[in-house]
């Protein structure tokens, strides 16, 4: 065996060296790159979730802005008492249905419907609904499907999103009537 010159130990010791230490420094390269990737991706993943957090509540603002726009109207107020007057004087149980298609209640709905027709368009809601707080009777609404005159208490819509929302107000007492 042929023994190597010390030039040529110390020039394979410093290869291998070198090799190592590259070899060292590549991982504790990658390793803090990964980890200032995850940091990174994890703050832009924050800072998506704070601004759909602050959207979701302006969303949620501005709708209650609206509401109390809403609840502050005149025409509400009138279109209440039109309607209770009607639910008192068709004697309208409170298990029954809101008699939507007497003519009672559509002149009772008539002098009010451009109203309620365009604060749906203005604020660019689907429909507008006015709940009998005592019974859960859908008294109006300007979409006027099958959940108009429907009683949400004890009726087929009792178990619906418009059922629960009755109640949270109920429970809330943010009701008007």
């Amino acid at each position: 065996m042929n023994k190597l010159s010390i030039r040529m130990q110390i020039i394979l010791s410093t290869t291998v060296s070198l090799i190592l230490l590259a070899l060292i420094t590549t991982n504790i390269s990658v390793s803090q790159s990964k980890e200032a990737l995850i940091k990174n991706s994890f703050s832009q993943l924050t800072t998506v979730r704070d601004m759909k957090k602050h959207f979701i509540e302006s969303f949620f603002s501005e709708r209650v802005g609206d509401i109390n726009v809403l609840s502050r109207s005149e025409n509400l107020y009138n279109i209440v008492n039109d309607l209770l007057y009607v639910h008192e004087e068709l004697k309208v149980k409170a298990t029954d249905r809101y008699p939507v298609e007497n003519e009672i209640t559509k002149e009772a709905t008539a002098k009010h419907e451009e109203f309620f027709q365009g604060y749906m368009k203005d604020y660019g809601y689907y429909d507008v609904f006015i709940i009998c707080a005592k019974h859960g009777h859908v008294l109006y609404s300007t979409a006027k499907e099958s959940d108009y005159g429907a009683n949400i208490t004890h009726g087929s819509l009792k178990d619906s999103g418009l059922a629960e929302a009755y109640r949270l107000a109920l429970k809330n007492e943010r009701l008007l009537l």
